[in-house]
């Protein structure tokens, strides 16, 4: 049924009463007055006593109402001055007539929705009830203007209330045949065409649906659940690379339906360590692989990292800890001979990362008692870095007068220099070895003193180091009593053999008066010389000199020499001396051809 507005159901109801309004009042039913009026005379009804078909409100789609424009009937919209409108289906068989007024029961248009009959009046008994039925329907009788007659007033069978035969579209739901109607032929709500419940896929777009293309083809423009296509719906369409149905952003198909890379600022499980997105970088804490920066990637990190070899290899350039390496890290580098991770200059590794030795100028706490960063024996601190002490044997220069190691004594019968290193006398003694002129021995003064200095450091004899030494020689530039080359002592010159010392001369004129208290016979091995042989000047006993003593002036001058001790030949002669003399031979009583073998005085020096 169609619902109408209600003044026109009012009138309708007044009407079926037998009543009139005439716009004051109630009027009396006219049968009653005797008097008609022209609606009842004519035949023809008025607006005050029509009655209107009714619909169902859930089943019909009223049209729209405007208030704001002139009123245009039939173009679907109700507006001022109009009491209905569904445009094109305005007719004087449809619930709205051409002119958008109701079609309402006694305007003697029959409303093909709910009225069965409309004789233009209200007036039951003539046929058509006041209602607009037909008053012959439901007698199992088919009369005039009845479609069908099946003596019952159901609507759900094949002929209705109204004897009309069923149909889709009349309102009613004939059982076993229609799922649904509506009475309209609208197909965008629950019952389409062929009163068919409105479902996915009938090709109408139905309550709830966005589209539909009445086929299964899920990836066209309209998807099987008739939902507007888009991303989510588990379907890949227009421009998505992928849809996957969910919400799970971290998955290979982001929720834009974009394909999970690297670089899209979602880390994708399983697969990512980190995505900065564009902040991806190999400087930073992720890396355009989508990994996350540790050391050993091959990739400095930025503010972190000094350097990434990516190797484990913790003594090359860069370190496990990807630091440069460098003194001072802990760990032996390139270039390093050791590194202990301290700037402790006294342990076995120096701040500079040098193994610590003897000479680096650093003390080695429990190794070394000096260093002094030289190899001079000479000084505080010894070669081996131990402090000089008096009694070592080496000479402190500046500081001991003095050293003769085990056999300092304080009494001068006993050693020629103190416990405290302060000299008592000078050494002398004769060389264990002879030599030939022109021998690197022997090829000059200076090469001579050098010799008794070896002689004196020898470790089976005085074991001295340090010590000044002078061999008694002259040549044609000097000799031992020139200016400025022998020191002149003032004190004795001494033997020292078997802990005792035999004395030579009492100070320095003693030694050069021309004749000696004993005779210079024992050698830098502290006892007499070996191998000797037959008399005083046997070249066994032979001492090379070059100096001579004049008797006249009783002065000590230069002899022979041999050309300054570089020719060794028998065509000339160098002045010698003998260990077994006292007097001036022991200086000059045996010459020698310059071929021959012989000893060296040695003297030592402050």
């Amino acid at each position: 049924m169609t619902i109408r507005p209600a003044a026109a159901l009012f009138s309708s109801l007044l009407a079926l009463a037998g009543c009139t309004f005439d716009g004051t009042g109630f009027g009396e039913n006219p049968g009653d007055s005797g008097g008609t009026t022209a609606a009842s005379s004519t035949g023809a009804p008025t607006s005050s006593s029509t009655s209107e078909p009714t619909t169902d409100p859930s089943t019909t789609a009223m049209p729209t109402t405007n208030t704001t424009d002139p009123a245009v009937c039939g173009n679907n919209v109700t507006e001022d001055g109009e009491e209905c409108d569904a445009g094109p289906d305005n007719s004087a068989t449809n619930y709205c007539l051409p002119d958008c007024t109701f079609n309402v029961c006694g305007d003697g248009n029959v409303d093909m929705t709910d009225e069965g009959c409309d004789d233009g009046n209200n007036v039951g008994g003539d046929g058509c009830t006041a209602d607009c039925k037909s008053e012959n329907c439901g007698d199992a009788k088919l009369d005039a203007g009845e479609e069908c007659d099946d003596g019952n007033i159901i609507d759900n069978d094949e002929c209705t209330s109204l004897c009309k035969m069923a149909k889709c579209g009349d309102g009613y739901v004939q059982l076993n045949v229609e799922e649904c109607d509506d009475g309209n032929a609208d197909n965008t709500d629950a019952c389409v065409e062929g009163c068919k419940n409105a479902t996915c896929g009938d090709g109408f777009v139905g309550p709830g649906e966005a589209c539909d293309d009445a086929n299964m083809v899920n990836n066209d423009a309209c998807p099987n659940s008739c939902a507007a296509p888009g991303c989510g719906d588990g379907i890949v369409n227009g421009m998505e690379e992928c849809d996957d149905g969910n919400v799970v952003n971290e998955d290979g198909c982001l929720n834009n339906c974009s394909s999970a890379v690297c670089g899209d600022g979602v880390v994708q499980n399983g697969v990512e360590e980190c995505d900065n997105g564009t902040e991806n970088d190999d400087g930073k804490a992720c890396t355009t692989k989508c990994k996350n920066a540790k050391c050993g990637d091959g990739l400095v990190l930025g503010g972190t990292e000094e350097c990434d070899d990516a190797n484990m290899v913790d003594t090359d350039a860069c370190t496990n800890m990807c630091k440069s390496a460098k003194c001072g890290d802990g760990i032996k580098g390139p270039g390093e001979q050791c590194d202990d991770g301290n700037n402790v200059d006294t342990d076995a590794c120096l701040p500079t990362c040098k193994t610590a030795t003897c000479g680096d100028g650093k003390v080695q706490a429990g190794v070394e008692e000096c260093d002094d960063a030289n190899m001079v024996e000479t000084d505080n601190c010894k070669a081996g870095c131990k402090k000089n002490t008096c009694g070592d044997g080496i000479l402190n220069v500046g500081v001991e007068e003095c050293d003769h190691a085990g056999r300092n004594d304080d009494d001068l019968a006993n050693g020629a220099c103190t416990t405290m290193c302060k000299r008592s006398a000078f050494l002398v003694f004769v060389s264990s070895q002879r030599y030939q002129p022109k021998s690197a021995a022997l090829a000059s003064i200076t090469a001579a003193d050098a010799t008794c200095v070896n002689l004196a450091s020898n470790p089976n004899g005085f074991n001295m180091k340090g010590t000044k030494w002078k061999a008694w020689l002259g040549d044609m530039s000097k000799n031992p009593t020139s200016m400025n080359n022998f020191f002149q002592s003032t004190k004795p010159y001494v033997l020292l053999s078997g802990g005792f010392t035999t004395t030579v001369a009492n100070n320095w004129a003693d030694l050069v008066d021309g004749s000696l208290i004993a005779p210079i016979n024992i050698t830098d091995l502290l006892g007499a010389p070996g191998g000797l042989q037959g008399n005083d000047c046997d070249d066994t006993k032979a001492v090379w000199t070059g100096v001579d003593f004049d008797m006249n002036t009783n002065k000590m001058i230069t002899g022979m020499h041999c050309t300054n001790w570089s020719i060794n030949t028998n065509m000339e002669s160098g002045t010698a001396g003998a260990i077994t003399k006292s007097d001036a031979g022991w200086t000059n009583g045996c010459p020698k051809t310059c071929n021959i073998q012989a000893r060296l005085y040695c003297v030592e020096q402050p």
